[in-house]
């Protein structure tokens, strides 16, 4: 008997030190959407995790954490590997007494700074999380040491008020009970159905994300400016790749002019190389991040039976001044224009 519960023993603590290489994750109640409501972390130098989502009631996850003079703040951030999530970019910033002002697009504290860490240029590292076998993009870790003693925040968001799903880790050293390795099942659970594995993902393709210096597609094709000069008028536009905080981008911007029977400019790629065709019978529509003057532009498809420049299937939108936090355009909404 003694024998069998020297075995029961030996196989829990090595189940323990295993499960150790991992984020103790956090599940409240509380709201964490503003510092009186902010989910307070006991034991910061222990790593923590929480799960967020944003939506429009919920733009940010508030963390309280008391701490003393020189405490050296690890703050991890990431996102699940989820296809929609792929361009989501949060931010983190770490508020507090003694840190710098700070500008942040939410109300803070005015007697306090802060440190803002962004995640829009990063490479994001992939990170298989072996016990739930879940999958996330780690997108940012960084350490700051707290220069004085008391209450700071860590706060989750998006800078340009995306939708999307996050999490946020604080600490470094792991440590975890016999309750926290009984409580393992429930906490896999929450954590998969977070990640959604075992949700089946529609096919996706990225067309583009905008990080070739040469403008070539991720579909191998090349984008191009067409403006009425083509047909005698006097407009002119541009484009550009840039990136700011939230997405890597390609910006069009000119003059448009109704003179000489003008009045259109705009940017084209084709979706096959050297005038192949590129089958879309899997794909039910198009989708993307959009921000402008707050005017109306149109996103035109074609096909084979759209060879002229005048022949195109048309959808309209509103270019707002921020970013759109996802304009989904099936192709159901698209309307021939110009079918002769």
């Amino acid at each position: 008997m003694n024998r069998n519960c020297l075995k029961v023993i030996f196989i829990l603590i090595l189940s323990l030190c295993s499960f150790s290489y991992a984020h103790k994750p956090i599940f409240t109640d509380e709201k964490g959407i503003s510092p009186e409501t902010a989910v307070k972390i006991n034991k910061p130098e222990v790593s923590q995790v929480i799960y967020r989502e944003l939506t429009g009631d919920t733009q940010q996850l508030w963390l309280a954490i008391d701490a003393k003079k020189d405490f050296e703040l690890f703050v991890q951030i990431g996102i699940p590997v989820i296809d929609r999530l792929k361009f989501f970019k949060p931010a983190f910033v770490i508020l507090g007494p003694n840190l710098p002002k700070v500008s942040v697009p939410f109300s803070i504290p005015e007697e306090i700074g802060g440190k803002i860490f962004y995640t829009g240029s990063v490479k994001p590292k992939l990170f298989h999380e072996h016990f739930t076998k879940t999958v996330s993009w780690i997108l940012r870790g960084e350490t700051i040491k707290l220069p004085a003693d008391g209450r700071y925040y860590v706060v989750g968001y998006s800078p340009c008020k995306l939708e999307g799903k996050f999490w946020l880790s604080v600490g470094s050293k792991e440590r975890f009970t016999l309750f926290d390795w009984l409580s393992f099942v429930g906490w896999k659970k929450k954590i998969r159905k977070f990640h959604e594995t075992d949700i089946e993902e529609r096919t996706n393709i990225i067309i583009d994300d905008f990080s070739d210096p040469n403008k070539i597609s991720n579909l191998g094709t090349k984008w191009r400016l067409a403006t009425d000069r083509v047909m005698g008028g006097v407009s002119d536009a541009e484009y550009v790749f840039g990136s700011d905080e939230c997405f890597k981008y390609i910006n069009m911007k000119g003059n448009v002019s109704l003179e000489n029977n003008g009045g259109f400019a705009q940017v084209a790629l084709p979706l096959a190389v050297n005038s192949t065709t590129f089958d879309a019978t899997a794909y039910s529509g198009v989708r993307f991040w959009v921000k402008g003057n707050g005017q109306q532009y149109y996103v035109h498809l074609k096909n084979d039976k759209t060879t002229l420049n005048w022949q195109y299937y048309s959808a309209a939108f509103i270019a707002s001044e921020k970013w759109e936090q996802l304009v989904p355009f099936p192709v159901s909404e698209f309307r021939v224009l110009h079918i002769l």
